[in-house]
Formats: structure tokens, C-alpha cells, sequence
């Protein structure tokens, strides 16, 4: 009986063993799965922390593409702009350039006539000296005349003589001044001064300063103020003569009055009747016959 009674309390121990081993394997499988759980539920906060962080570093990444976008289109402006100042450089520098062209040109131009006036210069003065030297050779005769009695006669041709040296000094003197002054210069007839026709003595021409005739008026060309003369437009062609007086006026306010000592076909010389009234003279300023 004891043994009958021993089995079942083994078996029961056993059972027991079993049961309690059991639960212990249960209970550290529960552990290690708690421990599983957490480590996983850790994990998935990290990942979810790494998630926000790597969203976070999109989104600035995506706002410094946008950045870069703006940049880009502002350089890209900016290039546009500079292309175009460039663009604007290079036409100014055209101009410049062509205006640099252009005046170099003028430069050569100004040369060449400076060359052409020195030319004129250095043949009127040749004929200012050939005129000196008929001077002189005129003059000679002019004693000769005077001695033979026709002193009348010789006055005359001195005064003819002494009239063409006076009209190359002032062509030399005017070949020195500014090129309208030259080119005027240049259109005077090329024979000797005082040769032109003239009215006989104590006789003018059927315009010449007689009342009634139509208002003749021009301007002055040049003034002359070391030889004191100045050289008007009106000349033969307008009926103009020797002796006639010329009012000088410069809008509207007379400056005082000329008297024409030299005629030609388009000009004339005329000198001031009143002492320093050439220094008051200006050219363009109008004269009229009275």
C-alpha cells in the first residue's frame, strides 16, 4: 500500500516540476517578449524621430532649391542686363569711334586747306613784292613826269599806284584771316586795284547816291581795323561808285557812316568817316547807301 500510495505523489511532484518549470519558461518568454516589445517600440520612435528629422531636412532642402531657383532667375536677369549695357558699350564705343574717324578726317581736311592759304600767302606776298618793285619803277617815272612839266598826270598815277599797294596788303592781311575771310579774298577780281572803270570826274554812275533812286543795302565782309577799312557786298553790278557814303547800322542803331574809296563788281573798300568807328564795326552788320 505504500507503494500504490508513493507512485501517484511521485507523479503528482513530477506534474508539479513540470507545471512550475512551465511557468517559468512562460513567464521569462514573457519577459524577453516585453523586452522585444519595448526594444521594437524604441526603435520605432527613433525611426519615427529619424523620419520627422529626414521630413524636416527635406523640406529645408526643398527651401534652398526654391532659393537657388530665385538666385538662378536673379543672375540670369542680371546676365540679361549686363548683355545689354555690353550691347550699349559697344555702340557708344562705335560712335566714339567713328566721331574719332570723322574728325581726323576734318583734321586732314583743315591741313590741307591751312597748306592751300600758306600757298596764297606766299603768292600774294610774291606779288606784293612785284607790286613794290612797279612801285618804285612808277615812281621814277613819276619824277621824270614831274620834271618834264605834266605834274597833273603823274599825281594821278601815284595815286593809281599808291591804291594797289594799299589793296595787297590788305588781300595778304586777309589770306591771314579766318577762310571765309581767305575764300573772300579769293573771289576779288585779280586785276590791279584802282584799274577798274570809273566814272568820269565830278560824275556818277545813274544810281549813285542821287535822290529818288531805289534803297541799295548790303553787309560787311570784312574788317580791316590795323589798315582801317572795311570791305562790304555791293559793288558795280548794284551801281555802287566811288565816293558814295554808306550808313553802318547794327539793328537799327546807327554806328556812323563810310565813304567808298575802291569799286569792284561784287565788293567794295570803304573807310570810316569818323576817327575809331572801325573799332565799333563788327561783320554782318548792314550798311545802305544814303
Amino acid at each position: 500500500m505504500g507503494n500504490k500510495t508513493k507512485g501517484p505523489v511521485i507523479l503528482l511532484f513530477f506534474l508539479l516540476l513540470v507545471a512550475i518549470a512551465a511557468a517559468v519558461l512562460g513567464f521569462i518568454g514573457l519577459q524577453n517578449e516585453k523586452q522585444i516589445n519595448a526594444a521594437l517600440t524604441q526603435e520605432k520612435e527613433e525611426i519615427e524621430i529619424k523620419k520627422k528629422a529626414a521630413e524636416k531636412e527635406v523640406s529645408n532642402l526643398k527651401q534652398q532649391v526654391d532659393g537657388l531657383l530665385q538666385e538662378k532667375v536673379l543672375a540670369q536677369a542680371k546676365i540679361q542686363e549686363f548683355n545689354s549695357r555690353i550691347a550699349s558699350l559697344d555702340e557708344e564705343l562705335s560712335a566714339e569711334k567713328k566721331a574719332k574717324e570723322d574728325t581726323l578726317l576734318e583734321a586732314e581736311k583743315l591741313r590741307e586747306e591751312v597748306i592751300t592759304l600758306k600757298n596764297a600767302k606766299s603768292k600774294l606776298e610774291v606779288d606784293l613784292k612785284a607790286s613794290n618793285e612797279t612801285i618804285g619803277s612808277l615812281k621814277g617815272k613819276l619824277a621824270t613826269l614831274e620834271a618834264s612839266g605834266q605834274k597833273k598826270e603823274g599825281e594821278q598815277k601815284a595815286q593809281g599806284i599808291q591804291s594797289q599797294d594799299m589793296q595787297l596788303e590788305k588781300i595778304v592781311i586777309a589770306s591771314q584771316a579766318e577762310p571765309a575771310q581767305a575764300s573772300l579774298g579769293e573771289q576779288a577780281p585779280s586785276s590791279p586795284p584802282g584799274t577798274g572803270p570809273k566814272p568820269p570826274p565830278g560824275e556818277k554812275s545813274p544810281s549813285g547816291g542821287k535822290p529818288g533812286t531805289a534803297l541799295l543795302e548790303g553787309k560787311v565782309l570784312v574788317v580791316n581795323k590795323e589798315y582801317d577799312f572795311v570791305v562790304v557786298n555791293i559793288g558795280q553790278k548794284d551801281n555802287l561808285t566811288i565816293g558814295d557814303s554808306l550808313e553802318v547800322s547794327r539793328k537799327e542803331k546807327k554806328l556812323g557812316e563810310l565813304k567808298v574809296e575802291e569799286v569792284r563788281d561784287t565788293m567794295s573798300v570803304a573807310i570810316p568817316v569818323e576817327p575809331n568807328l572801325v573799332k565799333q564795326i563788327k561783320e554782318n552788320d548792314r550798311v545802305v547807301r544814303k
